[in-house]
């Protein structure tokens, strides 16, 4: 079995963080959102994954390499303009070949990894056409609305105003086809946002008379589109890995204090220093002496300086916090340093 990954997207609606980093390198736990996704792939049975690339290309190239050291063997394939998720889908056309079935994730998906797993066995179980996967959530305005029965797709909206859909699932971005897939794309319009949209190749299945399987997903789930949700995410990443080998707050190497619900990546440099809860120090960074940092991501390379004081924060990679520098956020309005300071 094979994986294709889109990966392509700028995610302009992360706001500044969007220049520093790509949406698939996102910190995601101890690892990267991207990491995640490769890694459930893995789990599912595919053995080569393609990762439709574009907006810096170059970064997740030298972050995933040939694959080898997730287990894997993986391919990159340029998309040279965004024209919408059903055109970087059908680049993978000559990769998938004449492979039976395909799982094909967007790059800024979070969930756990069994949810990949669970996906694909339920298609080999139920041998429908295609298999999408589906999330409650209060409104899907912001996503498409997906109308289920008996388990099966019966018809989806995307993008629907708030408030107008009659149902509750999302969808959440993780699919199975064959490759009568690629067909059903040749065939397919422009959307009203102008794309060609990867959703309307399941319309046209449906409207073909062929099962479209509607799987959901279980624990937690988001198409990672804002700082907050990025924040949101981890701070259930950090639960599920403080449950698993929870201790009490502890001195880290450098005689500085680490939260039992934070996340310092091994490479990272710690002063006596503060690191508070649902905070995540990637690689690289260094927090000095007499900082404190809670509910806040400090991406790799980042520098934050001497007694400065951070909360609700996200620093970008290779940012310099200067010592002394007092900065707060809010749970529903992370700041982005140094660009909304």
């Amino acid at each position: 079995m094979k994986g294709v990954v889109l990966a392509a997207g700028k995610g302009t609606r992360m706001r500044a963080v969007s220049i520093g980093l790509p949406k698939i390198l996102l910190p995601f736990g101890e690892k990267t959102i991207g990491d995640n996704i490769v890694q459930g792939l893995r789990d599912a049975g595919a053995s080569e994954i393609a990762m439709i690339v574009g907006h810096m290309e170059e970064e997740v190239k030298d972050h995933f390499g040939d694959g080898s050291s997730w287990g894997v063997s993986l391919h990159y394939l340029h998309e040279s303009e965004p024209l919408g998720t059903g055109h970087a889908a059908s680049l993978a056309r000559d990769f998938v070949g004449h492979e039976p079935l395909f799982v094909l994730a967007y790059g800024d998906i979070a969930t756990p990894r069994e949810n990949l797993v669970g996906l694909v066995d339920d298609f080999r179980k139920h041998s429908p056409e295609a298999s999408m996967s589906v999330y409650r959530v209060k409104d899907p305005s912001s996503g498409a609305a997906v109308y289920v029965e008996d388990g099966h797709l019966m018809s989806l909206v995307e993008k629907p105003p708030k408030g107008t859909a009659t149902t509750s699932f999302d969808n959440a971005g993780i699919y199975v086809f064959t490759p009568r897939v690629f067909e059903l794309l040749d065939g397919i319009g422009l959307s009203p946002r102008n794309e060609y949209e990867l959703t309307d190749a399941l319309t046209l299945l449906v409207e073909g008379s062929y099962r479209v399987r509607a799987y959901e997903l279980g624990g937690f789930w988001s198409n990672v589109s804002t700082p907050e949700d990025l924040l949101d995410v981890n701070r259930l990443v950090i639960d599920r890995l403080a449950t698993r080998h929870r201790q009490p707050s502890q001195k880290s190497g450098w005689g500085g204090v680490v939260s039992p619900v934070a996340v310092v990546h091994e490479q990272a440099e710690l002063g006596k220093c503060s690191i508070g809860d649902y905070t995540i120090v990637a690689r690289g960074a260094r927090i000095m002496d007499e900082a404190r940092v809670s509910h806040a991501i400090i991406c790799q390379g980042a520098v934050v300086g001497e007694g400065a004081v951070l909360d609700h924060v996200l620093v970008r990679p290779g940012v310099v916090i200067k010592h002394g520098t007092t900065c707060a956020g809010k749970e529903d309005k992370v700041l982005i340093l140094p660009d909304e300071v």
